[in-house]
């Protein structure tokens, strides 16, 4: 396996913990129905936070497939 694969393999087993815990998380909101103070609108800003980080790496994922079938 190249280094290139294993930069693509990386950062999409990133990508999956990321999406398992953002599972998680949407769970918990919508189990849970007390919340202290502004945990709710904190955990929701977390979430948005973790969600653009997915997209983050989908880009870079993206791009790295991207390259790799032009040189390859």
């Amino acid at each position: 396996m190249d280094q290139l694969t294993r930069e693509i393999n990386d950062l999409q087993n990133e990508k999956d913990g990321l999406t398992g815990k953002i599972v998680n998380l949407d769970s918990y909101l919508m189990e849970h129905t007390l919340f202290i103070g502004h945990e709710k609108e904190y955990l929701r800003t977390q979430r948005s936070i973790m969600m653009s980080y997915v997209q983050m790496l989908d880009l870079r994922i993206n791009e790295l497939k991207q390259y790799q079938k032009k040189h390859n």
